[in-house]
């Protein structure tokens, strides 16, 4: 570096984020549960993305769906990190409190965009603390993709980093008009050639850990595109790195 000119670099720490679901639903993994439980997947999914993109990661479990804990679960964390994520809750049910939360002790700044699937996604402040609310289905939570790796470089100083690919799609599609669609993809050779496309993945469905486990890419329709042909051209996001 000397030998360059240069003398001094800047730095930026690495960003502090803290990760909670909520639902009274959720097991911490490992034990057995009883009928109407599930294993809550979505934050050791989440802290791999996290890590990946750069990130210190505090673990803050499951919260109950009572919304005094969550108020304070999240204004403790909000006080030493740089940014608050949380999966579940954030819906329209009756056990759906977050978006109450953070309007109880920030401001929440949008509540469901027209994403497939992922619309009750959200983002806002609780205590000067950023938080991204995420779905509690665990395709729906990977809409970290789209929003959180965005926010973490942002917070860690990085200039904007485009990983949009583009690639020809290898099926015939049709969407509705006005609503992004994210597809799980992997690629694949194609034809005589062995040219590079990308391929979605037979099974689709929101709440599928096996779909999820086996893709690679998310295939980001935008909302304009409602007839895609099979060599069309699509926006394409690596899933986990």
């Amino acid at each position: 570096m000397i030998g360059l000119g240069i003398r001094s670099v800047g730095l930026f720490a690495k960003p502090q984020v803290a990760i909670l679901s909520t639902g009274d639903e959720l097991g911490g993994g490992g034990e057995q549960l009883p009928p109407g439980r599930i294993d809550g997947t979505n934050r050791p999914m989440l802290r791999l993305m996290l890590e990946r993109a750069g990130a210190d990661v505090t673990d803050l479990g499951i919260v109950i769906d009572d919304p005094k804990e969550i108020v304070s679960a999240l204004v403790s964390a909000a006080a030493g990190h740089d940014l608050l994520i949380s999966s579940g809750g954030a819906s329209a049910g009756f056990a759906d409190h977050l978006t109450a939360a953070v309007s109880q002790r920030g401001y929440l700044e949008f509540w469901k965009l027209d994403i497939r699937p992922g619309k009750p996604v959200g983002f806002g402040d609780i205590d000067d603390c950023p938080i991204l609310l995420l779905p509690g289905n665990p395709v729906a939570a990977a809409g970290f993709v789209l929003l959180g790796r965005a926010l973490i470089e942002k917070i860690g100083g990085e200039s904007k980093v485009d990983r949009r690919l583009v690639l020809p799609i290898g099926i015939d599609f049709t969407k509705s008009a006005g609503t992004v669609q994210v597809l799980l993809a992997r690629i694949e050779s194609h034809g005589p050639t062995g040219s590079t496309r990308v391929m979605p993945l037979g099974q689709q469905g929101s709440a599928s850990l096996a779909a999820l486990a086996a893709a690679q890419f998310l295939i980001v329709l935008r909302p304009e595109q409602t007839t895609i042909v099979a060599g069309d051209l699509v926006n394409v996001l690596p899933l986990w790195s």
